[in-house]
């Protein structure tokens, strides 16, 4: 099975982001791979800033990454 690759990226405001790049199954069941990598991000996230200030945070962007 592929990966595919997305970069997950959240913001309180427009001063400071946390940008997460994440691998997740390329498959073909029915949840969209945008938000597995969007539920990845999130577990990251929370387990690096804490999850009391993760609260403050949304996502702004969440971009597949090409193979380029």
């Amino acid at each position: 099975m592929s990966k595919r690759y997305y970069e997950v990226t959240f913001a309180p405001h427009d001063t400071i982001t946390y940008t997460y790049n994440v691998a997740v199954d390329d498959s073909n069941d029915d949840v969209n791979d945008g938000v597995k990598a969007e539920l990845e991000a999130w577990d990251r996230f929370r387990y690096d800033i804490g999850y009391d200030y993760s609260k403050d945070f949304d996502v702004v962007s969440i971009q597949e990454e090409s193979d380029d």
